[in-house]
């Protein structure tokens, strides 16, 4: 059980299953949410190869918003950074969550995922998407996965993704603000390029 918790609650703590359980109060956002992963597990399951890789990163990138996630993951210090500094941290960060969330997928096939609703947030800016991940034939406890989903133009997109209560957003902004306080900018590019080559 602790394994397939440090699975999700791990880099990016953000991964739910294959196959989808019985929608309950569907609406956009989560439609959306079925559709991309559906279309991301056709491709999975094909055999490797360059095209393959090529339209999961197209599919990941329509899913993310990897504008919102980094700048919000910055939090105070994006006004300090160049143009440069900001898109070179983007670029990594997409690459490690697009890695990370391709290899979490890849190691949940045997889940089952329940959507159980599609939530207003409070400021009504967005919607949360609640899912549960059950292990087939096993009585662990399913694991709750919430996607927060904002409009971009006119496609809804995943800018934060908190699975048992962690929050990929909030544990990037505080690594970020951590490292950038103590160590400078130059070391967070450092630490991320280190952990997207061990990924």
């Amino acid at each position: 059980m602790n394994r397939l918790r440090n699975t999700f609650l791990g880099t990016l703590a953000l991964t739910f299953a294959l196959t989808f359980g019985q929608l309950a109060h569907a609406g956009p956002a989560q439609d959306f949410v079925r559709a991309r992963h559906t279309s991301l597990t056709t491709e999975l399951a094909k055999a490797p190869s360059a095209a393959r890789q090529r339209s999961v990163d197209q599919l990941l990138d329509g899913f993310f918003d990897f504008d919102k996630l980094t700048k919000d993951s910055l939090a105070r210090h994006y006004d300090d950074l160049s143009e440069d500094e900001y898109k070179e941290l983007k670029t990594l960060l997409q690459s490690l969550v697009t890695k990370n969330y391709k290899k979490n997928i890849e190691k949940t096939l045997n889940y089952e995922v329940t959507f159980v609703g599609d939530d207003e947030l409070e400021d009504g800016k967005g919607r949360k998407v609640r899912t549960r991940a059950s292990k087939r034939g096993s009585t662990e406890p399913p694991v709750e996965i919430n996607y927060f989903l904002h409009k971009r133009g006119d496609t809804w997109v995943v800018y934060d993704v908190e699975t048992d209560g962690s929050s990929m957003l909030r544990n990037y902004r505080n690594q970020f603000g951590k490292v950038i306080r103590r160590d400078g900018f130059g070391a967070l590019l450092s630490k991320l390029q280190e952990r997207l080559d061990k990924t």
